[in-house]
């Protein structure tokens, strides 16, 4: 890839709407839990926090890019199985 073609994949990445694990939650009409597991470790999300220290509870939020979602949610669809019937 060249520089100008990365420069123009970043800008895209950085202008890409970001969306909240509760927005999400509300839009799929699912628990904010299955949205944070369903992308905790999916890649791409964003994650600002801190790791666990000994006994302590690890924090962290995480922000998933519009382009993450619809290929998290493009995996999990069902598609057309008819041909497979045949």
């Amino acid at each position: 890839m060249t520089t100008t073609q990365e420069t123009k994949t970043q800008e895209n990445l950085l202008s890409e709407p970001v969306y909240t694990v509760a927005e999400i939650a509300l839009q799929q009409k699912k628990h904010p839990l299955t949205i944070r597991k369903l992308f905790s470790d999916e890649p791409g999300v964003l994650r600002y926090g801190h790791s666990a220290r000994g006994k302590m509870r690890q924090y962290y939020t995480l922000r998933i890019p519009r382009h993450v979602v619809e290929r998290v949610f493009a995996r999990l669809t069902v598609g057309d199985r008819s041909a497979e019937l045949r």
